[in-house]
């Protein structure tokens, strides 16, 4: 999961979320069927209890694998784009410096030109 896959990890968390649903909803309906039979079985009840608590806390720590490893690749994307932001506002500093050295350049020789012009038409009149 070295690229964002949010799409994909929220697809996969809903359908996950709709499977654990489904199976909690089996495991009340074997869990009522075994107790309210004409001898409760304790034994498939205390099984029944052990294996909701196993698939949960695999289907959970699957999950949550899942996320970390999403919260880690959106991390390292934010670093990345954190670096590059600094770069860019380091660029657009040097690019302004550049452009105000242009313009300071264009502004001095434009009044140079035009000084000695002015000077001409007085001495001519």
């Amino acid at each position: 999961m070295d690229r964002l896959e949010t799409d994909t990890a929220t697809v996969v968390g809903l359908w996950v979320g709709i499977a654990s649903f489904l199976l909690g909803f089996a495991g009340i309906g074997l869990t009522l069927y075994s107790f309210y039979r004409a001898s409760p079985d304790v034994v498939v009840l205390t099984a029944s209890g052990w294996v909701a608590a196993l698939l949960t806390s695999l289907t959970c720590g699957w999950v949550g694998k899942r996320l970390v490893s999403l919260a880690a690749t959106l991390s390292n994307r934010v670093a990345n784009l954190s670096a590059e932001v600094v770069e860019l506002k380091a660029e657009k500093d040097r690019v302004v410096a550049i452009s105000e050295y242009v313009a300071a350049q264009a502004t001095r020789n434009t009044r140079r030109k035009q000084s000695p012009v002015k000077e001409e038409k007085s001495t001519q009149e």
